[in-house]
């Protein structure tokens, strides 16, 4: 089956070299180093089957299958756990998010293999057919992102935002703050989040400039999330601009180690995240992004994605409703044909 591509996601580069290893001899292989570097490459790589760590730092495997199965085409994509975890509630949690199978670490590889292999058999479906075979997407992986060479250009091109904050008052004020001006030599196009794991999977979409980003947040930590952009291979020019209500030095410190960018402190005035935004934008090598789609088409995307799931919704609702109302009439026919069965007992008998 020389056409099904896995993923493999984990943070343990020696496991993935592993399994990429024994993986590799039956199927294509594609290692992704945590969940959100999974979801940049699952457009570019179209896997058929999934891997995932449970345990990971930042977006953890419950996260990214949650990710997954939102997505219209990885609905039914196959997806096999892997943790060192003994916990029936996080099981119960896999399987109700839409996992196939668990499996205990520490394992054997080759039996991986092995059930990879008997649920293709048992689940016979096409693979995907691919844009890309595998060497010609680490080529492109390797290349630079595209961006606008000529700065006239990029001044007359909306800089993406994507601002993370789970204060939703502080995400309207900053998208307000962000709109086009008189005299601004750059326009802003802001894209907001108030829920840091769904900007995840948004982050991949919208493919952001500049990511306006609260360090103290519910779930997640901005340093973290900073760290694991600045590690991507496609994200790791994304300029970062701390937010926070911390007067702690040394989170300013480390915010201006992290991202060349002084921390805005809350409250702040509306000319002042301008100004940090065009500060960035004035940086000798910034670029903006060459965009897959625009907001607009990214907008109807999403919607067209929504109205799939739950037109699948409804589906999976009336098809559980016309079993409950056929159950009725199966279980009168079972005890019909259980009548008939004593009945038909009862004339053999002498």
């Amino acid at each position: 089956m020389p056409n099904w591509r896995i993923m493999i996601v984990d943070d343990e580069q020696d496991l993935l070299d592993l399994l990429k290893s024994v993986l590799e001899t039956k199927f294509e292989v594609v290692m992704a180093h945590n969940g959100l570097d999974a979801l940049e490459k699952l457009e570019r790589y179209e896997p058929d089957f999934v891997i995932l760590d449970v345990m990971m730092p930042l977006m953890d495997g419950f996260d990214t299958c949650a990710a997954l199965r939102k997505n219209p085409l990885y609905r039914e994509t196959p997806i096999y756990f892997l943790t060192s975890s003994s916990s029936r509630e996080e099981v119960k949690k896999g399987y109700a998010l839409g996992c196939n199978l668990y499996l205990q670490k520490p394992f054997d590889p080759f039996r991986l293999l092995k059930n990879i292999e008997f649920h293709l058999e048992k689940n016979p479906i096409e693979p995907k057919k691919k844009k890309y075979s595998i060497r010609q997407l680490e080529q492109m992986d390797k290349a630079p992102p595209a961006h606008l060479e000529s700065k006239a250009d990029a001044m007359a091109t909306p800089v993406r935002v994507m601002i993370i904050d789970d204060n939703e008052e502080t995400v309207k004020f900053l998208e307000f703050g962000l709109k086009k001006a008189p005299g601004d030599n750059w326009k802003f196009e802001p894209i907001v989040s108030s829920s840091p794991v769904d900007a995840l999977s948004q982050i991949v979409h919208y493919q952001p400039d500049i990511i306006v980003l609260d360090i103290r947040m519910p779930k997640l930590d901005g340093f973290q999330l900073c760290k694991i952009i600045q590690i991507n291979q496609n994200l790791k020019d994304t300029e970062i601009q701390f937010i926070s209500a911390s007067t702690m030095t040394k989170d300013a410190e480390y915010a201006l180690r992290l991202t060349g960018n002084q921390l805005l402190v809350k409250p702040f005035e509306l000319d002042q995240i301008r100004k940090a935004m065009t500060a960035i934008c004035e940086k000798p090598g910034f670029h903006i992004k060459t965009k897959r789609l625009s907001f607009d088409e990214i907008q109807r995307e999403l919607k067209r994605e929504e109205q799939k799931i739950q037109e699948e919704i409804r589906k999976q609702k009336e098809k559980k409703a016309l079993e409950n109302r056929l159950h009725p009439i199966k279980d009168f026919y079972k005890e019909l044909q259980k009548e008939e069965g004593v009945q038909r007992e009862d004339k053999s008998q002498p």
